[in-house]
């Protein structure tokens, strides 16, 4: 399975806020890229809209030098082949005057070539409804159920971390399958992450409680 391109910009993307390293965000971001995120610029001048590849490494500059992200939430997510909508929520800490904010915005990527062509983030659900609005036939099947089975990918114990390659971690999807093999070729594609779920399949248990069970770590 090809890892989608949303993964690898995020990865590098909060790298780069949160320890300023840019070096692998950086070969992810088009030439002409076209980045917007609306929102209150009084009190987030970072905000608003930018064209091209330096003007968002600089805007991404601006972000790292002034916000911490302690808490990053992806609530919910739509995956098409070289696009990518959630809803994201972030917790936030204000480095010039140390003050905690929650931010909850739509974000909304396009790619090409695996590089970023164009990122929108919006507050509000108006935005994600309408991309469920738009997409086609077969966006609300059962696409299929994923167990990670990485015991290199660490959940922490208190936080939030969204990774479908954790070992115990369960993740629902509805909507496009044919990434993983399934018929259902839809522009919608839906991904729900169960941390700490049990999950059994003819009474036995493949997943307990958020760890792999005894009968998942023979396989592997």
């Amino acid at each position: 399975m090809t890892e989608h391109s949303l993964w690898r910009f995020s990865r590098a993307f909060h790298r780069a806020i949160n320890e300023r390293q840019r070096e692998d965000l950086e070969p992810l971001i088009d030439e002409d890229v076209e980045w917007a995120i609306y929102g209150p610029i009084d009190m987030f001048p970072f905000f608003g809209a930018r064209h091209g590849k330096a003007a968002v490494l600089e805007v991404i500059k601006q972000i790292a030098e002034n916000v911490r992200v302690h808490r990053f939430d992806r609530e919910s997510i739509l995956l098409g082949v070289e696009s990518a909508a959630s809803m994201l929520r972030y917790s936030l800490t204000m480095l010039d005057a140390n003050k905690p904010i929650s931010l909850r915005l739509a974000h909304f990527a396009q790619f090409k070539a695996g590089k970023l062509v164009s990122m929108t983030a919006k507050s509000g659900l108006a935005p994600l409804k309408a991309l469920y609005d738009l997409s086609d036939v077969g966006k609300d099947e059962f696409g299929c159920i994923d167990v990670g089975i990485n015991t290199a990918v660490k959940l922490p114990a208190k936080g939030h971390l969204d990774a479908y390659m954790a070992a115990g971690m369960v993740t629902a999807y509805l909507g496009n399958n044919n990434w993983a093999g399934g018929t259902s070729v839809s522009s919608f594609g839906w991904a729900c992450f169960l941390p700490g779920s049990t999950l059994k399949i003819d009474g036995t248990p493949l997943v307990d409680d958020g760890r792999l069970a005894s009968s998942m770590l023979t396989l592997r």
